[in-house]
């Protein structure tokens, strides 16, 4: 079939058949008893070992080990949970590049996905590449982690650095739920870039500090006039669930402007209420916009 005659779905679905194709991590291992030089075993305490399965012309051999409680998962595991968080998250993958590299005969892992379906034609000082990075082992070197990166291109010879990173970890056998949280302030990011370049770059290259977040919340959203002149002019519970927004943005993004407005929207959109929700995220994205109108704001992203 010639490319041209491909509609947009079916560029997407033929990303995906890639993107589901883990044959490079399809690395067979057990787990057993470490043993001394003289194959006396040891106590489980010192770790077991991890065994990288032979073919039929070659042998068993260790290829790390781990602790003595740490769940062991083949990588080929992790890497499925990565193939289905990047589905769900709505990340278009049309002509996306993937490549899989396996160290440490079979110890460590790494997928890179390019997606150049978010950028424009590139020059000195734009962002020329989006990539995610997954990263995984089987001895416990390296946790699992999705690294969203957006490289600059800095010289006319095609150099690049990073410009950016959003990150998201769990060390092995946690629940994935923060996977989830994390793939999705992914895929918000790469939306936001598309749609406001201008100001996401500006918002996440201003880099702030957890108190420059709290002084924002304090003199706006969670603003509340008092009567005595003495106390706290702000609601301190309502500024403890901003922080709480503030700090799960920011473990991804980092300390920037960037976190502290998105610590701000999922303040308004994430929460429990027994009055009508819908009135409740109307008041808060009211809240919100009021922030962002505000003097405290304006000077901090104009620092």
């Amino acid at each position: 079939m010639n490319d041209q005659a491909l509609s947009p779905a079916e560029y997407q679905i033929s990303a995906i058949d890639r993107l589901r194709d883990l044959s490079a991590f399809d690395i067979p291992t057990r787990i057993e008893t470490m043993t001394t030089e003289s194959g006396i075993s040891m106590p489980r305490q010192f770790g077991r070992a991890v065994i990288r399965e032979g073919s039929y012309d070659e042998d068993d051999r260790v290829i790390g080990r781990i602790g003595p409680r740490t769940q062991h998962q083949n990588l080929i595991k992790n890497q499925q949970t990565s193939v289905t968080l990047i589905e769900d998250s709505g990340i278009d993958l049309r002509d996306c590049k993937i490549t899989d590299t396996v160290f440490d005969d079979g110890a460590r892992a790494r997928r890179q996905i390019e997606l150049p379906r978010y950028i424009v034609e590139p020059q000195v000082g734009d962002i020329t590449r989006f990539m995610i990075d997954i990263y995984d082992s089987q001895n416990n070197t390296w946790a699992f982690q999705i690294t969203f990166t957006a490289m600059r291109l800095w010289c006319l010879n095609g150099c690049t650095s990073p410009s950016f990173q959003i990150r998201v970890y769990n060390k092995h056998g946690q629940s994935t739920t923060n996977m989830v949280d994390g793939v999705a302030a992914i895929a918000h990011a790469v939306e936001q870039f598309g749609e406001r370049e201008d100001e996401f770059r500006r918002l996440i290259g201003r880099k702030t500090r957890p108190s420059d977040a709290e002084e924002v919340y304090k003199k706006t959203i969670a603003l509340a006039h008092k009567d005595k002149p003495w106390a706290p002019q702000f609601s301190g519970p309502k500024l403890q669930d901003l922080i709480d927004a503030y700090n799960t943005e920011a473990q991804w993004s980092g300390d920037n402007a960037y976190s502290i407005y998105n610590g701000a929207t999922r303040w308004a959109t994430h929460f429990e209420t027994r009055g009508s929700r819908a009135n409740a995220i109307v008041n808060r994205q009211s809240a919100v916009a009021g922030m962002l109108k505000s003097q405290v704001w304006k000077d901090l992203i104009d620092a």
